[in-house]
């Protein structure tokens, strides 16, 4: 029989150095197999996500749009027509975009948009008659010397044709 022989102080700290070599090569790959684990987590997580956000687009196009059709609703009329011709153009681009991006009509926001136009028209349209309602009573007026059975192209203030050919 053979007897066993223990080791030498050097051998049995070159079996230690193996030892925790080993350990931390399991634990290397230990902290590999996670974080594989946690990227392929990650990535499902994501194509989920993205496949939510896909089949929910028109959805939040629809909640987008409603909030915008309020806050158009709700914006004074006091501004002039430039800046009302800008919030057109603006809510004409977001329409863009949002459609683009749900591949869905913009219904109810494109519905606000002529709501807000006829409304901020009418007023401006009150607004524009009753200016010249105002300048047509504060204004001083002549009357015209004019015959009777005249036409308006013999009024030379006008540049009516026939009062051109009877001036001297």
């Amino acid at each position: 029989a053979t007897a066993a022989v223990p080791p030498t102080p050097a051998a049995a700290a070159g079996g230690a150095a193996s030892a925790s070599a080993s350990a931390a090569d399991r634990g290397a790959v230990y902290d590999a197999a996670s974080a594989h684990r946690q990227a392929e987590w990650r990535a499902s997580r994501l194509r989920l996500l993205r496949s939510v956000l896909a089949k929910s687009r028109p959805t939040l196009w629809d909640l987008m749009q409603r909030r915008v059709a309020v806050f158009l609703g709700a914006a004074p009329l006091g501004a002039g027509l430039d800046d009302f011709i800008d919030v057109s153009h603006g809510t004409l681009a977001f329409m863009r975009l949002g459609e683009a991006f749900a591949a869905a009509e913009s219904h109810g926001l494109r519905a606000a948009v002529a709501a807000k136009g006829r409304q901020f028209y009418r007023r401006f349209h009150r607004e524009r008659l009753e200016e010249l309602r105002m300048r047509l009573e504060t204004e001083t007026w002549d009357a015209l010397p004019m015959g009777s059975g005249w036409r308006l192209g013999q009024i030379r203030e006008l540049g009516g044709d026939d009062a051109r050919r009877a001036a001297p």
